[in-house]
C-alpha cells in the first residue's frame, strides 16, 4: 500500500463469458461499479468488442452485455451496455455489502 495514499475498495465477483446456454470461466472482477468493472483475466477481446457475460454472486447469476474499453497487463476494463434495473440493483447490493480487498490508488 502506498503510504498516505487514498484507498479504494476492490469487489471480487466471478465473471463468465456466455455463448448460448454455455458459460465459460472468464475472470474475476477487481473493481466493480454500476457503470462497469475491471476483470482480471488473461483474455484480451478487442477494445470496442461487445461481450455477453454472466456475473456470479453467491447463488445469483446476473446476465449482461458489456463493451471492452481498455486492456492492461492484469486484465480488461468493461462498461455495461444498457444495464437493466436488476443488474444495477444487484451491483449496488454487492458494492454495499461485499467484503472488500483494499488497494492504494
Amino acid at each position: 500500500m502506498v503510504e498516505g495514499g487514498p484507498v479504494a475498495p476492490r469487489f471480487i465477483v466471478t465473471v463468465y463469458l456466455t455463448t448460448g446456454d454455455e458459460m465459460q470461466p472468464f475472470g474475476r472482477t477487481r473493481d466493480l461499479s454500476i457503470t462497469g468493472a475491471f476483470v482480471e483475466t488473461e483474455a484480451r477481446p478487442d477494445i470496442g468488442s461487445v461481450q455477453e457475460l454472466a456475473i456470479v454472486w453467491g447463488d445469483d447469476t446476473l446476465f449482461c452485455t458489456a463493451r471492452v474499453i481498455r486492456h492492461t497487463a492484469d486484465g480488461i476494463g468493461i462498461a455495461f451496455v444498457e444495464p437493466d434495473a436488476g443488474l444495477l440493483r444487484a451491483v449496488q447490493e454487492i458494492t454495499d455489502t461485499a467484503p472488500v480487498r483494499e488497494r492504494a490508488i
